[in-house]
């Protein structure tokens, strides 16, 4: 899985240059795939880090409504694009133990390291 070279790579890695438009609505859409209501969400502390190898990786937190029409809470998301364009997503949620652990292994090394620019999903 992706998540091993994203972590890999993590913690080897200091940010560098910007981000494009495009890149950050690829990142919000492989997010935004992955809830149950898509259109329902909402996006806070959105920051992003461009990685020497290329690498993008977008942070934040994310709240979509859930099966029953509520929102459940906002919850941190990691959003990555590779040079080769290839982009994925985690989610840390009770349902999503696989991201939730990638996510939190993550977030500190980039998510809250110096550095990172705020960005608007």
């Amino acid at each position: 899985m992706n998540a091993v070279a994203i972590i890999i790579t993590l913690a080897i890695a200091s940010p560098v240059a910007a981000q494009t438009p495009s890149m950050s609505a690829q990142a919000k859409a492989a997010v935004v795939e992955s809830l149950r209501d898509p259109d329902s969400a909402r996006f806070r502390s959105v920051r992003y880090s461009r990685r020497p190898n290329g690498q993008t990786i977008y942070c934040g937190e994310v709240n979509a409504r859930n099966a029953m029409g509520g929102y459940t809470g906002y919850v941190r998301f990691i959003s990555s694009i590779a040079p080769n364009g290839t982009v994925t997503a985690e989610i840390a949620s009770e349902r999503n133990v696989a991201g939730s652990m990638i996510v939190n292994s993550v977030w500190g090394q980039v998510c809250d390291a110096p550095g990172v620019t705020p960005v608007t999903f």
